[in-house]
Order: C-alpha cells, then structure tokens, then sequence
C-alpha cells in the first residue's frame, strides 16, 4: 500500500522512460544502420546520428 505521492511520481518516471525510448526509436528510424536484425543501444544511436549529421554537414 503505497501513498498516493509515491504512485503518481512513479508514474511520471515510468512516462518520463517511455518517451525517451519513444524518441531513440524515432532517431533509429531516420538513421541508415547497417545492422537491422540487432537492436541498437542508446549510445551507438547517439554515435550514429553524430556521425549522420557530420556526414549530412560534409554533403552540404
């Protein structure tokens, strides 16, 4: 029986964690990966949108 605070703060984290693996998987499928049968952690999906963007720039 946990206080009605300690619920609703959980609550908000759990939402908090869903939206930011909401918004890795959005990055994921706007990155050309190499690798599409292995899930790709956090931080290769930050390595791999710096180096997207650094190419994007070098395009330009």
């Amino acid at each position: 029986l946990e206080p009605a605070f300690i619920r609703k703060r959980n609550e908000r984290e759990r939402d908090r964690v869903r939206c930011v693996n909401e918004g890795y998987t959005r990055l994921r499928q706007h990155l050309p990966f190499e690798r599409k049968d292995k899930r790709v952690s956090k931080v290769e999906t930050l390595r791999a949108a710096i180096r997207y963007i650094h190419h994007l720039q070098s395009v330009l």
